[in-house]
């Protein structure tokens, strides 16, 4: 279900347009780990995944950002 990106949580997948007219690249919301804020785990071909800085870049092109249907009504639980 689509969500606002406002109200991202946990687990949220962001979907993005990047060098490309379609969206073609996907990364999954980790918010606040390791002892840094506003995290994303994401991968680019070739590369093993990473986890960097949902930051300027990445808000430009995101297009949605949406959440698991069973997801919606729980709370968020972290800490």
């Amino acid at each position: 279900i689509e969500i606002d990106p406002a109200d991202m949580r946990t687990g949220d997948m962001v979907m993005m347009r990047v060098q490309s007219q379609v969206t073609n690249h996907a990364a999954i919301y980790l918010g606040h780990h390791d002892h840094q804020d506003n995290l994303i785990l994401h991968h680019t071909t070739g590369q093993l995944s990473t986890r960097v800085p949902y930051g300027k870049y990445y808000r430009d092109r995101t297009v949605r950002v949406v959440r698991h249907k069973e997801l919606m009504h729980e709370e968020n639980t972290d800490s």
